[in-house]
């Protein structure tokens, strides 16, 4: 029994000892490496230093988007208001649709809804009113739309009321947009256009769904803005009827909203000046709203300092405030630009993959592991230009904001001597 014992404590040692020398030989030897081969390369220090600046985002390609986005924030203290609002198709459920002698038709009520996956800011809730607006002008699934995209939509806005937000016996939300009953009309109207897709898109374009005319945020005084999910099957525009000519013929038609349907989500421009910024801080939020450029100071003196070096690792490091309220992103996204203006991904990311580039939000730090382009930088690689921009990820599809201390970035580098 001892002789066991004995034999099971040795190849647990061996075991143990294997498991920690499996790491990557990048890595090796870093978490004993001396203070004297490394440099920190800080924001606005005296030597090694670079800067950062807060910009905002002209616009984002948002067409087929995984999720919409409706609502409004309004009352963030730092940020100005934001609306996200969207444009749709629908779509028939099946070709050859019929439905008779249509003068017997009557529309006794018209339901959009959509599966609520999540939200930001306040709780969820159905909007005072909702306007929703048919198309005048197609919109393509094969096409690029972007977030600024100009809608070409009926003047008379549909201001949905009695809208209304239920769960279904999976607790799943689903908000319910009452629409005038002309557009089921309108629809079961059709006659050959509803003998497919591709004839009823060019009868009807599709609709505008918004909280509050884009034009007047002013108007905006809710701090919602909801992810809705197009794709789930319990998402679908639902036009309820009855046959005259028929004794209890109370009916309904379900048109689709997810799969082919052309959908875009579109978000009112913020411009800089809009932004209540502190000169300590800088700032990062989806919705085509703001970035943050970081640009290399001294790369002559990096240089020198690291002649004849080799670079093991190099790490971006950088805090981010905590808000209860407007939650920060749970991932951030970094590129580089080039010498035409164009945003280049890192080969860090490129080469390595997401889980060793890194960028996730953990108990509110970050970290980039940037080792390829910053031994490209220093090389004088061809296209470099020294600036990198930090980017909200999922951008199109969530409403958060991060707002990073300016203190708190360091570019640590730790080399070797030849």
């Amino acid at each position: 029994m001892r002789l066991y014992s004995y034999k099971s404590l040795i190849l647990f040692c061996v075991f143990s000892f294997i498991l920690s020398s499996c790491k990557d030989p990048s890595e090796i030897g870093l978490d004993i490496h001396p203070q004297s081969d490394r440099i920190l390369i800080k924001n606005n220090s005296n030597f090694f230093n670079f800067s950062t600046n807060t910009l905002s985002e002209d616009s984002l390609r948002t067409d087929e988007p995984v999720r919409l986005l409706l609502g409004n924030l309004s009352s963030d203290p730092i940020f100005p208001k934001s609306n996200a609002h969207f444009i749709s198709n629908l779509l028939l459920p099946s070709n050859n649709i019929s439905f008779g002698d249509i003068t017997n038709i009557i529309v006794d009520s018209v339901i959009l809804q959509y599966v609520i996956d999540d939200y930001y800011g306040n709780e969820i809730q159905t909007f005072p009113n909702l306007y929703v607006s048919k198309l005048t002008d197609p919109i393509y699934k094969d096409s690029s739309y972007y977030s600024n995209y100009p809608v070409v939509y009926s003047q008379s806005e549909l201001v949905s009321v009695n809208n209304i937000v239920v769960q279904d016996s999976n607790s799943v939300s689903i908000i319910k947009i009452s629409i005038d009953n002309y557009i089921g009309q309108e629809i079961i109207d059709g006659g050959n256009a509803l003998s497919s897709n591709e004839d009823f898109l060019q009868y009807f374009y599709g609709l505008k769904v918004a909280t509050v005319n884009p034009s007047d945020l002013n108007l905006a005084n809710d701090n919602t803005i909801l992810y809705l999910n197009a794709d789930n099957q319990k998402s679908k525009f639902s036009i309820y009827y009855r046959d005259i000519s028929v004794n209890d013929s109370v009916m309904s038609f379900d048109l689709m909203l997810g799969g082919d349907a052309a959908r875009v989500n579109l978000f009112n421009q913020k411009n800089i000046q809009q932004l209540n910024a502190s000169t300590d801080s800088c700032y990062v939020q989806s919705m085509s709203s703001y970035l943050t450029s970081i640009q290399f100071n001294n790369l002559e003196s990096i240089r020198d300092t690291l002649k004849n070096k080799v670079i093991n690792k190099v790490n971006l490091k950088f805090s981010c405030n905590e808000d209860l309220q407007f939650g920060a992103h749970e991932k951030l996204f970094l590129v580089r630009k080039n010498y035409m203006g164009v945003n280049v991904f890192l080969s860090d990311f490129v080469i390595e993959g997401e889980s060793h580039f890194g960028g996730q939000n953990q108990s509110n730090n970050f970290t980039f592991n940037i080792t390829r382009y910053f031994s490209n930088l220093i090389n004088g690689a061809s296209g470099f230009t020294g600036e990198l921009l930090l980017l909200p990820s999922g951008a199109v599809i969530n409403a958060n904001r991060t707002i990073i201390p300016k203190s708190s970035f360091v570019i640590e580098v730790l080399y070797s001597e030849l």
